[in-house]
């Protein structure tokens, strides 16, 4: 049952629901399957120690061995443990600004304060707690984005922030340590490349040059005085055997 529910089978029928520790999990589930079909999906949270004991909460991967994002809830979720509330309302609130990175910094304590009231005093800290501590992490586009504008904007101290991480990394990687370590590592690698190969001329090469020399040098002394083909035979043993 748990693994058809995971996969969202129709059957069997579950008794399970889904539940995810983190607000941007929750979040891609409200803006993708809910929110765009005319729904009003709404976040809910609940305290596990006070639903009563016929409610069992599991993390996916200890019943199915995947899906370290979601936890899996047998039972009714109801009662003073249990608080939901409109995404429209947690929007209105400053969620989106919070999730988006969009709030200056002396601004990011108000914006979830206001968001964590809506969930009752109850829930108001622990939820605040986790939108303080929710640090947006945008896709490696929207980091190359900011070095192919040019500019950063001033107020953003977050962009100024990372942009200087990543230059510094960049510089490492370019002119730093890093390259010198990885230009001696392709100089060795070079080295170990030409004593392989020598080491196989070596093997394979010099018996036969060696064959071909006394073929020679036998023709030569067979040839006749003067002979232009064994004088041939004996300028091409000198050269090999010239360095």
């Amino acid at each position: 049952m748990a693994a058809s529910h995971y996969r969202g089978a129709s059957l069997p029928e579950t008794e399970l629901s889904s539940w995810a520790a983190s607000f941007a999990v929750a979040l891609r589930f409200a803006d993708g399957e809910y929110g765009p079909r005319g729904r009003h999906p709404h976040l809910a949270v609940f305290d596990t120690q006070a639903l009563g004991n016929g409610v069992e909460v599991w993390h996916a991967p200890q019943l199915i061995g995947r899906g370290d994002h979601e936890y899996l809830a047998h039972g009714l979720i109801s009662g003073e443990g249990y608080k939901a509330v409109a995404v429209a309302d947690l929007e209105k609130a400053a969620l989106r600004e919070l999730r988006d990175g969009e709030l200056a910094q002396e601004e990011v304590f108000a914006g979830s304060k206001s968001v964590a009231r809506l969930f009752g005093e109850a829930f108001a800290m622990p939820v605040a707690l986790a939108l303080v501590t929710w640090v947006p992490r945008e896709s490696w586009t929207g980091v190359v984005a900011i070095l192919v504008e040019g500019a950063v904007a001033a107020g953003r101290w977050e962009e100024v922030e990372r942009q200087g991480t990543l230059m510094r990394e960049l510089t490492d990687y370019g002119h730093g340590r890093s390259v010198r370590q990885r230009e001696f590592g392709e100089r060795a690698e070079e080295r170990e490349r030409a004593r392989v190969e020598e080491a196989r001329v070596r093997e394979s090469g010099d018996g036969d040059c060696e064959g071909i020399v006394e073929m020679e040098v036998k023709k030569k002394k067979s040839g006749k005085k003067g002979d232009d083909k064994g004088s041939g035979y004996d300028d091409a043993a000198k050269e090999y055997r010239e360095p």
